[in-house]
């Protein structure tokens, strides 16, 4: 099991650069229908979204205001945390932050997600309870090296079962009659 589950700080160290450059991207993605999305003035205001939507994690941070300026102050603050979280400042903090930011912007408006919205979510929050700054950050500067090259842990097993998982169900959803006989592509 450990030789399965086990992962490189290395490997860690690059995916928490690359989490966080993802942060930034879906984040300015956003950015440009900011209005739109994410307040009152926009196709879901924030009283529709309580009646509509049931909400099963945590409340949105974004349903505490519904002007433009409160929501990119809350991208900002995301901004911020990615951020912090890629040059690997306070990492568990910085994670911790960016996930509830992150959850908090895809528990507003539920209709905008899609797969890798709750990938990007659910790798984010595996990341919490692994060790992302032991290598490649300034934290790892200021707190010195790591006793072990690799960790082992619920949580890497949990990361890595993860991303598995991704792959043989996406593989296993291509496997149809459809995707034999060619036609996939016109269903596409």
């Amino acid at each position: 099991a450990h030789a399965l589950f086990a992962i490189d700080l290395r490997s860690l160290a690059l995916f928490r650069i690359a989490i966080a450059l993802l942060l930034l991207i879906d984040l300015a993605s956003r950015l440009w229908l900011l209005s739109a999305n994410y307040t009152d003035a926009g196709a879901l205001p924030r009283a529709t979204s309580l009646l509509t939507h049931a909400r099963d994690g945590l409340p949105s941070l974004y349903m505490l205001g519904g002007s433009t300026r409160f929501a990119l102050a809350l991208f900002l603050v995301a901004a911020l945390a990615a951020v912090l979280l890629g040059i690997g400042w306070r990492t568990r903090i910085a994670t911790v932050i960016s996930w509830l930011l992150l959850d908090s912007l895809h528990s507003r408006h539920l209709l905008l997600l899609d797969g890798g919205d709750y990938l990007l979510r659910c790798l984010l929050f595996w990341g919490i309870f692994l060790p992302l700054g032991a290598r490649g950050s300034l934290d790892a500067r200021r707190l010195g090296p790591p006793r072990s090259a690799f960790v082992f842990s619920p949580a890497s097993a949990a990361l890595l079962l993860q991303v598995g998982c991704m792959f043989l169900v996406t593989g296993l959803t291509k496997t149809g009659p459809e995707w034999m006989d060619g036609t996939a592509i016109q269903y596409a």
